[in-house]
């Protein structure tokens, strides 16, 4: 399947070279649509976090909204082609975590009911999420994307973001501190974009 190869295209390239092949009857449209091979989002900005050095190790965090998990591959793929040194050089280049959903508000009107005063009606927002997606993967470091997802996305409630954390490991063993490290930077990149 020569869907990968396409990738590299630009998107207006893409949709011209799609719409020549629709027409001549030799694409063939997965189930799915186009959307899931074609329609990847391009991510203009990651939101990186300082760079932790710690006995010649080197950690850092990115992250960006995602709205679809089967678009994983495809912003790794981004990633790893618009950040070669990371590539080259990282013992664990990406270690990531995600969660995705639906987010749906409720309003509730509520009118006390203590007092002889006629109290006026209080509106509460409530937020909640439905078909919620999460995972992660570790590259090598076990444990670490699992600690981002628990430890980071969970509690804190945040939502359509995929986190990637790179570790640069050179030579010196740092035992369970290289965890407190990831997840460090894992919320210093969520907070320069003021998720938290």
């Amino acid at each position: 399947m020569g869907y990968k190869l396409m990738f590299k295209f630009r998107i207006h390239q893409l949709l011209s070279l799609m719409m020549l092949r629709c027409t001549l009857g030799r694409l063939h449209i997965p189930p799915g649509g186009l959307r899931r091979y074609y329609a990847a989002p391009v991510i203009k900005e990651w939101f990186e976090s300082e760079i932790i050095t710690d006995r010649k190790s080197r950690f850092q965090a990115r992250h960006t909204p995602l709205t679809d998990p089967d678009e994983i591959p495809i912003i790794l793929e981004q990633f790893m082609s618009e950040h070669k040194n990371i590539a080259k050089s990282a013992s664990h280049p990406h270690m990531i975590a995600w969660r995705c959903g639906t987010i749906e508000q409720k309003e509730e009107e509520i009118t006390p009911t203590k007092g002889k005063k006629k109290n006026k009606p209080s509106v509460i927002t409530t937020t909640s999420y439905s078909n919620v997606q999460q995972g992660f993967k570790d590259n090598g470091e076990k444990g670490a994307g699992s600690r981002i997802l628990e430890q980071v996305l969970v509690p804190n409630n945040i939502m359509n973001v995929l986190v990637i954390a790179t570790r640069w490991y050179n030579g010196n063993p740092i035992g369970s501190l290289r965890f407190r490290h990831i997840v460090n930077t894992s919320f210093d990149s969520l907070r320069k974009a003021n998720r938290l």
